[in-house]
Parts: C-alpha cells; sequence; structure tokens
C-alpha cells in the first residue's frame, strides 16, 4: 500500500473536508492498461459524487495532464464486487490483509450500480480496492469523458499524431492508408497459464485473420506492437510491417526519464483504423479510447481465435471458466497451452510454470499473513 501524507490518521477518523476518493493500491494492481481502467473507475464516481481523486503518483499524470493530489489520508476501505472474474487475488488472506489496514473494520462491497447516471449510489471519503475490469456497458454512459480524459496533452498528442500521419497513414506517393495494428502480449503470459485469462494467441491466429481482411481494405499498412517485438515481428515479414522504433516514434526528449516507454505503441494502438489485439488490458484500453470512424477490432480468444469485438460492449478481459475438480482443470489448462504454445509450451509449463505458479501462491499468502500481524 502506498504511503499516505498523514498516515497517523485512523480510516475511521472523523472528515468534515471537501469529498474525495481515493486509491492507495493505484498502481499495485496491474500495469498501465489496469491503472487505466482504475482510474476510469476513478474518474466516473468522484464526478458523479463531486469529489476530488487522489493516487499515488503514476506516470499519466504526466501524459494526460491529470491533476491529482497524493493521499493525503486513509479512508474506510470498499472493494469492487467479489464475483467479479478479474478478483482472482481478493482470495480470503488478501481481504484480511485489507481488512487490517482498514482498522481491522469489515470492508464493504461496491457494485455497478455506483456507475449509473441516474443511481443514488455514489462513493466518497473511501479508499477504493479493485481491478474494475468491468463489462464496458457499464462505463457507456461516460464514454466521451472518458476519452477526453486519456487525451494526451497538447504537446504530446501534436508530437506523436505528427509522426503517425507522416509515416503511417500518409503512403510514400503522399497516398492515404488504412492502418491495421496488432498487439501481441507474450511476456509473462506465456508462465501464467493456470491463471483464467493467460493465455498467448500465436502468430499463426493472426496471419490467418490478415489473410482474410487484408484484401478488403485500402492501401493497408500493417504496425505491430509487442512485449517481444523481435520474436513475433520476422512472422509477419510478407506484410512489411512497421514498428514504433522502425516509425521514430519515441517519446520527447522533455519525457525522458519518466518510465513512458510503453506509451508510443499504446498511443500508435489508439490511432489504428483496425485493430487486433491479445487478451490484454494494455491494448483494450486502446481500442476503448480510439476514436477513428468506423474504425473495427477484434481480439485474440481461447476458442474462437480472432474474433470482432465492440469495444464498449464487452469485457475487458476474456476468462476461461475455472473447473473446481483440479483434475478437470489441470485437462483444461494443459488444453489451452497445447492450442497456443505447441507442445514445447506445455512441456515447459508442466514441468516448471505451473509448480511454480503453486509456489508464488503459496509464498503470497505467507507475506500477506506477515502483514497483518
Amino acid at each position: 500500500v502506498a504511503s499516505v501524507e498523514h498516515p497517523e490518521i485512523a480510516p475511521n477518523a472523523p472528515y468534515d473536508g471537501p469529498p474525495v476518493v481515493t486509491m492507495t493500491g493505484f498502481g499495485e494492481l496491474g500495469r498501465w492498461g489496469n491503472q487505466i481502467l482504475q482510474y476510469m473507475f476513478l474518474k466516473c464516481v468522484a464526478d458523479k459524487a463531486g469529489a476530488s481523486i487522489e493516487v499515488p503518483h503514476w506516470v499519466g499524470s504526466q501524459l494526460f495532464g491529470l491533476q491529482n493530489r497524493p493521499v493525503q489520508r486513509r479512508f474506510p476501505a470498499v472493494i469492487e464486487d467479489r464475483t467479479k472474474k478479474a478478483n482472482s487475488t481478493f482470495t480470503d488472506d488478501f481481504m484480511e490483509y485489507i481488512r487490517s489496514s482498514n482498522g481491522g473494520a469489515d470492508v464493504a462491497e461496491v457494485f455497478t450500480d455506483v456507475l449509473e447516471p441516474d443511481s443514488e449510489t455514489s462513493l466518497q471519503n473511501v479508499d477504493v480496492w479493485g481491478w474494475f475490469q468491468w463489462h464496458t456497458k457499464h462505463y457507456l454512459p461516460h464514454k466521451e469523458m472518458l476519452q477526453d480524459t486519456f487525451s494526451a496533452v497538447p504537446e504530446l498528442e501534436a508530437h506523436l499524431g505528427s509522426i503517425f500521419e507522416q509515416k503511417l497513414r500518409t503512403g510514400p506517393n503522399g497516398e492515404k492508408r488504412t492502418v491495421v495494428g496488432l498487439h501481441l502480449r507474450l511476456g509473462d503470459y506465456k508462465n501464467i497459464a493456470a491463471s483464467s485469462f493467460g493465455y498467448c494467441a500465436p502468430t499463426s491466429w493472426y496471419l490467418e485473420w490478415l489473410e482474410k481482411i487484408w484484401p478488403t481494405l485500402e492501401n493497408p499498412v500493417l504496425f505491430v506492437a509487442s512485449d517481444e517485438i523481435d520474436t513475433v515481428l520476422r512472422d509477419f515479414a510478407a506484410y512489411d510491417p512497421l514498428t514504433s522504433d522502425m516509425i521514430e516514434s519515441f517519446m520527447p526528449a522533455s519525457y525522458k526519464g519518466l518510465g513512458a516507454g510503453m506509451f508510443p505503441d499504446w498511443y500508435n494502438l489508439t490511432q489504428c483504423d483496425v485493430l487486433a489485439i491479445s487478451n490484454s488490458s494494455f491494448s483494450f484500453s486502446a481500442c476503448m479510447l480510439n476514436r477513428r470512424p468506423n474504425a473495427r477490432f477484434f481480439r485474440a480468444h481461447y476458442l474462437d481465435r480472432v474474433v470482432e469485438i465492440e469495444p464498449w460492449n464487452a469485457d475487458p478481459i476474456v476468462h476461461r471458466e475455472v473447473s473446481s475438480n483440479a483434475i478437470a482443470e489441470m485437462g483444461n489448462t494443459i488444453r489451452v497451452l497445447y492450442n497456443t504454445q505447441g507442445t514445447a509450451g506445455v512441456m515447459k509449463n508442466v514441468l516448471y510454470e505451473l509448480p511454480y505458479y503453486g509456489i508464488r501462491s503459496v509464498v503470497m499468502k505467507a507475506v500477506l499473513k506477515a502483514r497483518t500481524l
């Protein structure tokens, strides 16, 4: 949990200041894409309650021009609906940890009605916990406000936007092109097959999709983003792919050192005309914030390969059903592994990653238990 300016104040201590919503765990429950979704939730509930937002410092403040104070004091904790699949981390141990940081008091749950404009439910003077990967129909009433919130500051928009228009949208002879974007998430997804969401769609799925859609597009050009770009890029050689590095889409000098090296990829994905993504909040959030007229969006699905989606009417992350029977679940996991990573992926996970995943869970429980003492 992030430090607060006045840790001596108990969560349940009286407060008579202006309404506020805090998230002391912001930055601890996922990276960039998850932070976007969490801040979306905070922005919606804060605006509804006429409250300000207080979160630990994050790079989005400079990139989007957000004005937030650091967390001044602790407030009573609330968590998102525990039935949401993204809440796999909200085990009994983790709940006990949150409860202990809440002065030992029970922790209330927050449900989707808090986002409904006509609902009387609102949040203020609380510390929020969760991923808030809620079906985006709940965020839809706030779409325009959220897209405005996550617009790059003018200097950054002018810099990255100019590069995109000149080197991706415009062809060598001045012709306008249809920018087709791909985002392939590998990295840790290769190692967390035991989770309900961690699967690596192979490049062959995207190649099959490209073969079908490419002939239907006018002057298409391919842009590829990945956390392992050197691993995947050669598979798309037939389409002469471009990357952020290849078009020199880098952060301006004044933004160096912020830890925002991922931002050009993310920004470029928000500008694509057609986009096929991984099961990742990084690229799903880019789909949500893409304002291109008539843009189309697709996502890799562990059963259905690449399927079309509507970002404002979909689950941000696809979760497969997890069986309560350990043997059946192991079989399901191996089946997904084989379909996405082949025999080598199955062997690596069975011999190393799956046992490591179990050990890591035991260690996490021990750490949380120790912190509550």
